[in-house]
Order: C-alpha cells, then structure tokens, then sequence
C-alpha cells in the first residue's frame, strides 16, 4: 500500500511516471489525493515496508 499525497493535480503525471520506475509490476495498491502540504512541499508518500 502507497499512499501518495500531491500538493496540486498537475504533477500527477510526472508522479505516476516516478512510481512506474521505481516500482515494478505487479504494482502494489496506491491511493493518491491532493493536500496541502508544507510550504515548498510537491509530495508526500508514505509506504510501510517489509524488511526481510
């Protein structure tokens, strides 16, 4: 699970391209929404990992 916040709709694409490079299929679950997030901030992603 990725959740994916952005602080505005117009850097979605380049997001999504970002995650399609580092994650590989089949790709984990992703919610994505917009926020407002600290000043200066574009994005923000929280994904809990398993180390092995």
């Amino acid at each position: 699970m990725v959740r994916v916040h952005l602080a505005g709709n117009d850097d979605f694409e380049a997001m999504d391209a970002a995650y399609r490079e580092v994650l590989a299929e089949p790709f984990p679950l992703r919610t994505t929404v917009t926020a407002g997030l600290a000043p200066g901030a574009l994005v923000e992603v929280d994904a809990p990992a398993l180390r092995p």
